[in-house]
């Protein structure tokens, strides 16, 4: 980001601020009296919406207004969320002491259920393994809360496998999971007509799975996996562009390929919910356009030895 943006940005965001709700045309107008003209503050404005730091509520064409988002609050919810479906879970892990001593609960009733368990806390987990790396959500005192009782839960779920009857019960739960967890030889390759608009990209696949291993080699977090994921689909974009807006064009046509990528990832860090699953894949969406904005002419050069046009 060069300097005029980053002060732009600082300015849009003071008066949010100072004045909470405001209308876009005002916001504008005053961010354009101290700084920036009409097309990069307009820019800026939709760069800060994308990465989520303001929201955009349309009321009408004529009646946009902007206002900041509270980081704290939103967080909070979302973890309150989750303490909820730890709740459900521990009704759940309860309901299935009880059940299972009935006589007409079969072995292979009592095999999927508490895979069913194991699969939610696991989706859980890796949700909370995610927030961990953003400081908003670790900073809140419900995070410690839910950490402890993800513990607990898997703590109760091996205590029921353990007083189950059969010795060989909990190989049975191994062998379901291990089977579940079989990853299929798949390469998602693009079809024949788009593949043409990335003719002067010699590669346009990337390997989540290899790049989920080296990561983990390596003791970095699993974060940087979709990080280098957009790094890499920002680039085949930006080699077939001319311009930023050709580049966004291009992003908007990679929806099979982010999608591909964003199963595979979540198979790498857990099974995950599909509400989870669906925020991963818009969110990176995003990211990938704030990366185009405000990357494009440092790549541009960096491919091509010149300046965009």
């Amino acid at each position: 980001m060069d300097k005029n943006s980053e002060i732009i940005r600082i300015e849009i965001i003071r008066i949010l601020n100072e004045n909470g709700k405001i209308r876009g045309t005002e916001l504008a107008n005053r961010v354009i009296k101290k700084v920036g003209n009409e097309k990069t503050v307009y820019r800026e404005i939709s760069s800060l919406v994308e990465t989520g730091e303001i929201e955009k509520k349309v009321h009408s064409r004529a009646h946009i207004e902007y206002e900041l988002i509270n980081l704290h609050e939103s967080a909070n919810n979302q973890l309150k969320n989750l303490h909820k479906e730890m709740n459900i879970i521990f009704q759940e892990i309860d309901n299935f002491k009880q059940t299972s001593k009935e006589e007409n609960f079969s072995f292979h009733q009592r095999i999927r259920s508490i895979i069913h368990l194991i699969h939610i806390i696991q989706s859980i987990d890796s949700i909370m393994k995610l927030l961990s790396f953003y400081p908003i959500f670790k900073k809140d005192k419900m995070f410690s809360q839910i950490k402890r009782r993800i513990d607990d839960r898997w703590q109760s779920i091996m205590e029921n496998i353990a007083h189950q009857p059969e010795e060989d019960f909990l190989n049975e739960i191994i062998g379901n999971l291990s089977d579940e967890e079989l990853e299929s030889n798949f390469r998602y390759e693009m079809p024949e007509n788009l593949r043409l608009e990335f003719s002067n990209s010699k590669e346009v696949f990337f390997d989540i799975n290899e790049t989920y291993v080296n990561s983990i080699r390596n003791g970095e977090s699993s974060k940087v996996v979709l990080e280098r994921s957009i790094k890499q689909h920002a680039r085949i974009c930006i080699e077939n562009s001319e311009d930023v807006y050709d580049a966004i064009d291009l992003a908007k046509k990679l929806g099979d390929d982010i999608d591909f990528r964003i199963h595979r990832y979540t198979k790498c860090i857990c099974k995950s919910t599909f509400n989870f699953v669906e925020w991963l894949k818009d969110d990176y969406r995003k990211k990938l356009r704030a990366y185009l904005r405000q990357n494009f002419d440092d790549v541009f050069f960096e491919i091509h030895g010149r300046a965009a046009e």
